[in-house]
Protein backbone atom coordinates (compact mmCIF):
# COMPACT_ATOMS: atom_id res chain seq x y z
CA UNK A 1 0.00 0.00 0.00
CA UNK A 2 1.40 3.58 -1.20
CA UNK A 3 3.21 5.13 1.75
CA UNK A 4 0.26 8.84 0.94
CA UNK A 5 -2.81 6.40 0.68
CA UNK A 6 -4.46 7.48 3.45
CA UNK A 7 -5.11 11.64 4.44
CA UNK A 8 -5.10 11.53 8.02
CA UNK A 9 -5.66 14.94 9.66
CA UNK A 10 -6.62 15.52 13.64
CA UNK A 11 -7.00 11.42 13.81
CA UNK A 12 -9.99 11.99 11.10
CA UNK A 13 -9.20 10.32 7.82
CA UNK A 14 -10.10 12.50 5.36
CA UNK A 15 -9.24 10.95 1.82
CA UNK A 16 -7.91 7.60 0.64
CA UNK A 17 -5.59 8.13 -2.27
CA UNK A 18 -4.74 4.34 -2.32
CA UNK A 19 -5.72 1.23 -5.05
CA UNK A 20 -5.81 -1.29 -2.79
CA UNK A 21 -9.01 -3.43 -3.68
CA UNK A 22 -9.11 -4.83 -0.17
CA UNK A 23 -8.89 -1.76 2.37
CA UNK A 24 -7.68 -2.01 6.42
CA UNK A 25 -8.16 1.80 7.30
CA UNK A 26 -5.14 2.41 10.17
CA UNK A 27 -5.79 2.22 14.05
CA UNK A 28 -5.90 5.36 15.76
CA UNK A 29 -8.47 7.16 13.23
CA UNK A 30 -11.74 8.41 15.12
CA UNK A 31 -13.96 9.36 12.07
CA UNK A 32 -13.86 8.99 9.06
CA UNK A 33 -14.34 11.80 7.00
CA UNK A 34 -16.92 12.85 4.56
CA UNK A 35 -16.30 12.07 1.02
CA UNK A 36 -13.18 9.78 2.21
CA UNK A 37 -13.19 6.98 -0.48
CA UNK A 38 -15.33 8.75 -2.71
CA UNK A 39 -16.16 7.08 -5.81
CA UNK A 40 -13.10 4.66 -5.07
CA UNK A 41 -14.55 2.34 -7.55
CA UNK A 42 -11.85 -0.67 -7.12
CA UNK A 43 -12.23 -0.96 -3.44
CA UNK A 44 -13.98 -4.23 -2.54
CA UNK A 45 -13.68 -4.51 1.06
CA UNK A 46 -12.91 -2.45 3.81
CA UNK A 47 -12.06 -3.03 7.53
CA UNK A 48 -12.70 0.20 9.71
CA UNK A 49 -10.88 0.01 12.85
CA UNK A 50 -12.68 -0.14 16.31
CA UNK A 51 -12.31 3.48 17.74
CA UNK A 52 -14.06 4.98 15.11
CA UNK A 53 -17.21 7.24 16.07
CA UNK A 54 -18.39 8.37 12.96
CA UNK A 55 -18.71 7.58 9.20
CA UNK A 56 -19.25 11.16 7.29
CA UNK A 57 -21.41 11.96 4.68
CA UNK A 58 -21.03 10.28 1.39
CA UNK A 59 -17.62 8.67 2.82
CA UNK A 60 -18.43 5.13 1.08
CA UNK A 61 -20.45 7.13 -2.05
CA UNK A 62 -20.27 5.52 -5.56
CA UNK A 63 -17.90 2.86 -4.54
CA UNK A 64 -19.67 0.35 -7.14
CA UNK A 65 -17.80 -2.51 -6.34
CA UNK A 66 -17.63 -2.35 -2.17
CA UNK A 67 -18.80 -5.84 -1.05
CA UNK A 68 -18.54 -5.82 2.15
CA UNK A 69 -17.85 -3.27 4.99
CA UNK A 70 -16.79 -4.25 9.10
CA UNK A 71 -17.92 -1.42 11.30
CA UNK A 72 -16.77 -1.69 14.61
CA UNK A 73 -19.22 -0.94 17.66
CA UNK A 74 -17.44 2.07 18.86
CA UNK A 75 -19.59 4.16 15.42
CA UNK A 76 -22.41 6.03 17.09
CA UNK A 77 -23.03 7.69 13.77
CA UNK A 78 -23.22 6.77 9.90
CA UNK A 79 -23.79 9.96 7.66
CA UNK A 80 -26.31 11.15 5.34
CA UNK A 81 -25.42 8.88 2.04
CA UNK A 82 -22.35 7.35 3.45
CA UNK A 83 -23.10 4.42 1.21
CA UNK A 84 -24.79 5.66 -1.67
CA UNK A 85 -24.55 3.97 -4.91
CA UNK A 86 -22.69 0.58 -3.76
CA UNK A 87 -24.37 -1.41 -5.96
CA UNK A 88 -22.09 -4.61 -4.90
CA UNK A 89 -22.30 -4.33 -1.75
CA UNK A 90 -24.61 -7.35 0.06
CA UNK A 91 -24.80 -7.35 3.38
CA UNK A 92 -24.17 -4.83 6.41
CA UNK A 93 -24.22 -5.76 9.87
CA UNK A 94 -24.99 -2.37 12.13
CA UNK A 95 -23.52 -2.81 15.60
CA UNK A 96 -26.04 -1.60 18.65
CA UNK A 97 -23.50 1.16 19.26
CA UNK A 98 -25.31 3.28 16.04
CA UNK A 99 -28.00 5.46 17.31
CA UNK A 100 -28.63 7.89 13.46
CA UNK A 101 -28.35 6.96 9.52
CA UNK A 102 -28.42 9.36 8.30
CA UNK A 103 -31.02 9.94 4.89
CA UNK A 104 -30.27 7.56 1.87
CA UNK A 105 -27.24 5.80 3.71
CA UNK A 106 -28.04 2.64 1.58
CA UNK A 107 -29.87 4.48 -1.48
CA UNK A 108 -29.58 2.67 -4.08
CA UNK A 109 -27.11 -0.43 -3.06
CA UNK A 110 -29.14 -2.73 -5.33
CA UNK A 111 -27.16 -5.97 -3.83
CA UNK A 112 -27.74 -5.50 -0.49
CA UNK A 113 -29.86 -8.76 0.47
CA UNK A 114 -29.66 -9.03 4.29
CA UNK A 115 -28.67 -5.80 7.14
CA UNK A 116 -29.30 -6.32 11.01
CA UNK A 117 -30.10 -2.63 12.43
CA UNK A 118 -28.77 -1.51 15.54
CA UNK A 119 -31.05 -2.29 18.63
CA UNK A 120 -30.51 1.44 19.57
CA UNK A 121 -31.58 3.04 16.27
CA UNK A 122 -35.23 5.19 17.04
CA UNK A 123 -35.80 6.64 13.55
CA UNK A 124 -35.08 4.91 9.82
CA UNK A 125 -34.92 8.09 8.06
CA UNK A 126 -35.92 9.29 4.81
CA UNK A 127 -34.54 6.99 1.70
CA UNK A 128 -32.20 4.94 3.98
CA UNK A 129 -33.04 1.71 1.92
CA UNK A 130 -34.87 3.26 -1.24
CA UNK A 131 -33.94 1.35 -4.49
CA UNK A 132 -32.41 -1.91 -2.43
CA UNK A 133 -34.00 -3.91 -5.08
CA UNK A 134 -32.51 -7.34 -3.76
CA UNK A 135 -33.38 -6.65 0.20
CA UNK A 136 -35.53 -9.59 1.57
CA UNK A 137 -37.28 -7.97 4.84
CA UNK A 138 -36.86 -5.38 6.73
CA UNK A 139 -36.58 -6.30 10.39
CA UNK A 140 -37.00 -2.91 12.46
CA UNK A 141 -35.29 -2.80 15.44
CA UNK A 142 -38.03 -2.21 18.78
CA UNK A 143 -36.42 0.70 19.43
CA UNK A 144 -37.76 2.60 16.30
CA UNK A 145 -40.70 5.34 16.68
CA UNK A 146 -40.39 6.73 13.28
CA UNK A 147 -40.03 5.02 9.83
CA UNK A 148 -39.54 7.94 7.40
CA UNK A 149 -40.75 8.88 3.70
CA UNK A 150 -39.66 6.42 1.15
CA UNK A 151 -37.51 4.50 4.01
CA UNK A 152 -37.77 1.20 2.25
CA UNK A 153 -39.29 2.58 -1.31
CA UNK A 154 -38.68 0.46 -4.27
CA UNK A 155 -36.95 -2.58 -2.35
CA UNK A 156 -39.09 -5.19 -4.75
CA UNK A 157 -37.71 -8.16 -3.82
CA UNK A 158 -38.54 -7.91 0.25
CA UNK A 159 -41.60 -9.98 0.79
CA UNK A 160 -41.11 -9.21 4.93
CA UNK A 161 -41.06 -6.43 7.21
CA UNK A 162 -41.92 -6.57 10.99
CA UNK A 163 -43.30 -3.20 12.22
CA UNK A 164 -42.58 -2.97 15.75
CA UNK A 165 -44.72 -1.95 18.76
CA UNK A 166 -43.81 1.66 19.59
CA UNK A 167 -43.72 2.97 15.60
CA UNK A 168 -45.66 5.96 15.68
CA UNK A 169 -45.18 7.25 12.40
CA UNK A 170 -45.24 5.70 8.67
CA UNK A 171 -44.21 8.27 6.19
CA UNK A 172 -45.06 9.19 2.88
CA UNK A 173 -44.45 6.56 0.24
CA UNK A 174 -42.57 4.45 3.01
CA UNK A 175 -42.87 1.47 1.34
CA UNK A 176 -44.16 1.88 -1.90
CA UNK A 177 -42.85 -0.31 -4.52
CA UNK A 178 -42.56 -3.35 -2.49
CA UNK A 179 -43.77 -5.66 -4.95
CA UNK A 180 -43.03 -8.69 -3.53
CA UNK A 181 -44.47 -7.95 0.03
CA UNK A 182 -47.30 -10.33 0.56
CA UNK A 183 -48.36 -9.20 4.42
CA UNK A 184 -48.00 -6.36 6.83
CA UNK A 185 -49.14 -5.69 10.11
CA UNK A 186 -49.52 -2.07 11.63
CA UNK A 187 -49.37 -1.71 15.34
CA UNK A 188 -51.87 0.04 17.32
CA UNK A 189 -49.05 2.52 18.78
CA UNK A 190 -49.17 3.51 14.68
CA UNK A 191 -50.82 7.40 14.91
CA UNK A 192 -49.96 8.77 11.17
CA UNK A 193 -49.82 6.85 7.78
CA UNK A 194 -48.33 8.81 5.41
CA UNK A 195 -49.51 9.52 1.61
CA UNK A 196 -48.77 6.43 -0.35
CA UNK A 197 -47.11 4.46 2.52
CA UNK A 198 -47.73 0.96 0.43
CA UNK A 199 -48.39 2.58 -2.97
CA UNK A 200 -48.08 -0.05 -6.10
CA UNK A 201 -47.11 -3.59 -3.37
CA UNK A 202 -48.78 -5.58 -5.78
CA UNK A 203 -48.73 -8.86 -4.12
CA UNK A 204 -49.75 -7.16 -0.69
CA UNK A 205 -52.63 -9.25 0.21
CA UNK A 206 -53.10 -9.13 3.94
CA UNK A 207 -53.28 -5.97 6.16
CA UNK A 208 -53.12 -6.31 9.97
CA UNK A 209 -54.07 -3.12 11.57
CA UNK A 210 -54.34 -3.55 15.15
CA UNK A 211 -55.74 0.40 16.17
CA UNK A 212 -57.91 3.14 15.05
CA UNK A 213 -55.03 5.21 13.14
CA UNK A 214 -55.66 9.29 14.12
CA UNK A 215 -54.12 10.38 10.54
CA UNK A 216 -54.02 8.19 7.41
CA UNK A 217 -53.01 9.73 4.33
CA UNK A 218 -54.21 10.04 0.54
CA UNK A 219 -54.07 6.60 -1.68
CA UNK A 220 -52.07 4.83 1.16
CA UNK A 221 -53.01 1.47 -0.71
CA UNK A 222 -52.71 3.08 -4.00
CA UNK A 223 -52.51 0.41 -6.54
CA UNK A 224 -52.33 -2.62 -4.40
CA UNK A 225 -54.26 -4.47 -6.61
CA UNK A 226 -54.61 -7.90 -4.21
CA UNK A 227 -56.17 -5.72 -1.68
CA UNK A 228 -59.15 -3.75 -3.76
CA UNK A 229 -62.55 -5.98 -4.01
CA UNK A 230 -64.19 -6.67 -7.01
CA UNK A 231 -65.82 -2.67 -7.18
CA UNK A 232 -63.04 -0.80 -6.45
CA UNK A 233 -63.26 -0.46 -2.80
CA UNK A 234 -60.22 -1.55 -0.11
CA UNK A 235 -61.84 -1.93 3.06
CA UNK A 236 -59.75 -3.50 6.02
CA UNK A 237 -61.24 -4.45 9.43
CA UNK A 238 -64.55 -2.29 8.83
CA UNK A 239 -62.72 0.89 7.85
CA UNK A 240 -62.57 2.04 3.99
CA UNK A 241 -59.33 3.40 3.08
CA UNK A 242 -60.03 3.76 -0.39
CA UNK A 243 -61.75 3.43 -3.45
CA UNK A 244 -60.25 2.44 -7.00
CA UNK A 245 -63.12 2.06 -9.21
CA UNK A 246 -64.92 4.40 -12.19
CA UNK A 247 -68.31 4.25 -11.15
CA UNK A 248 -70.14 7.62 -10.55
CA UNK A 249 -72.67 6.42 -8.49
CA UNK A 250 -71.09 5.19 -5.05
CA UNK A 251 -72.97 2.27 -2.67
CA UNK A 252 -70.42 2.44 0.03
CA UNK A 253 -70.28 -1.92 0.96
CA UNK A 254 -72.73 -2.76 4.21
CA UNK A 255 -70.45 -3.02 7.11
CA UNK A 256 -68.15 -0.08 6.73
CA UNK A 257 -67.84 1.30 10.24
CA UNK A 258 -65.56 4.07 9.14
CA UNK A 259 -64.85 6.37 6.07
CA UNK A 260 -61.59 7.08 6.43
CA UNK A 261 -59.28 9.85 5.93
CA UNK A 262 -58.98 11.11 2.02
CA UNK A 263 -60.88 7.75 1.25
CA UNK A 264 -62.55 9.40 -1.69
CA UNK A 265 -60.30 12.79 -1.77
CA UNK A 266 -60.56 14.13 -5.51
CA UNK A 267 -62.14 11.70 -7.09
CA UNK A 268 -63.68 14.45 -9.47
CA UNK A 269 -65.96 11.60 -11.32
CA UNK A 270 -68.49 10.92 -8.22
CA UNK A 271 -72.24 12.15 -8.40
CA UNK A 272 -73.56 10.12 -5.70
CA UNK A 273 -72.50 8.16 -2.29
CA UNK A 274 -75.12 6.11 -0.18
CA UNK A 275 -73.39 4.94 3.14
CA UNK A 276 -74.96 2.29 4.21
CA UNK A 277 -76.65 2.06 7.78
CA UNK A 278 -74.14 1.08 10.41
CA UNK A 279 -71.46 3.34 9.47
CA UNK A 280 -70.47 5.26 12.19
CA UNK A 281 -68.03 7.99 11.00
CA UNK A 282 -66.78 10.15 8.35
CA UNK A 283 -63.45 10.91 8.61
CA UNK A 284 -61.58 14.52 7.85
CA UNK A 285 -61.25 14.91 4.03
CA UNK A 286 -63.29 11.70 3.41
CA UNK A 287 -65.18 13.02 0.00
CA UNK A 288 -63.01 17.03 0.04
CA UNK A 289 -62.55 18.25 -3.58
CA UNK A 290 -65.27 15.67 -5.34
CA UNK A 291 -66.65 18.27 -7.55
CA UNK A 292 -69.29 16.37 -9.27
CA UNK A 293 -70.52 15.05 -6.33
CA UNK A 294 -74.49 16.39 -6.18
CA UNK A 295 -76.07 13.59 -3.73
CA UNK A 296 -74.57 11.91 -0.05
CA UNK A 297 -76.96 9.41 1.53
CA UNK A 298 -76.03 10.09 5.50
CA UNK A 299 -77.14 7.21 7.72
CA UNK A 300 -78.78 7.83 11.04
CA UNK A 301 -75.78 5.51 12.48
CA UNK A 302 -73.47 8.28 11.78
CA UNK A 303 -72.17 10.08 14.80
CA UNK A 304 -68.97 12.19 13.80
CA UNK A 305 -68.23 13.95 10.29
CA UNK A 306 -64.70 14.78 10.61
CA UNK A 307 -63.00 18.57 9.35
CA UNK A 308 -63.06 19.36 5.81
CA UNK A 309 -64.86 16.45 5.34
CA UNK A 310 -66.64 17.37 2.40
CA UNK A 311 -64.87 20.19 1.70
CA UNK A 312 -64.52 21.93 -1.99
CA UNK A 313 -67.88 19.76 -3.14
CA UNK A 314 -69.38 22.66 -5.06
CA UNK A 315 -71.64 20.74 -6.62
CA UNK A 316 -73.49 19.96 -3.39
CA UNK A 317 -76.63 21.48 -2.94
CA UNK A 318 -78.00 19.92 -0.02
CA UNK A 319 -77.16 16.75 2.44
CA UNK A 320 -79.25 15.91 5.44
CA UNK A 321 -77.08 15.35 8.61
CA UNK A 322 -78.25 13.47 11.64
CA UNK A 323 -79.14 15.66 14.27
CA UNK A 324 -77.08 14.22 17.01
CA UNK A 325 -73.90 13.82 15.10
CA UNK A 326 -70.73 16.14 15.41
CA UNK A 327 -69.56 17.89 12.50
CA UNK A 328 -65.67 18.93 12.20
CA UNK A 329 -64.25 21.96 11.21
CA UNK A 330 -65.11 23.46 7.95
CA UNK A 331 -66.78 20.16 7.15
CA UNK A 332 -68.56 21.84 3.73
CA UNK A 333 -65.91 24.25 3.40
CA UNK A 334 -66.38 25.64 -0.16
CA UNK A 335 -69.69 24.35 -0.41
CA UNK A 336 -71.18 27.99 -1.16
CA UNK A 337 -75.00 27.06 -1.72
CA UNK A 338 -75.55 23.99 0.23
CA UNK A 339 -78.45 23.25 2.70
CA UNK A 340 -77.21 21.38 5.59
CA UNK A 341 -80.71 20.05 7.20
CA UNK A 342 -80.37 18.35 10.68
CA UNK A 343 -82.94 15.09 10.81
Amino acid sequence: MKADAFVINNRILEKYNGDEKEVVIPAGITAIGDYAFYRCSDVESVVIPSGVVSIGEEAFSGCSDLESVTIPDSVVSIGEKAFIGCSSLETVDIPDSVKTIGAKAFYECSSLEEIALSSGLTSIEESVFEGCSSLESAIIPDSVTNIAGRAYAGCSDMEEVEIPEGVTTIGYRAFAGCSSLCSVVIPKSVTSLGDRAFEGCEDLEEVEISGVIPTVGNDVFEDCEELIDDNGFIVIKGILYGYCGKSKMITVPSGVKLIGDNSFKDHTDIESVVIPDGAEMIEDYAFAGCITLTSVSIPASVASIGDYAFQGCTSLKKISVPANASVGHKAFDGCKDLVVEKI
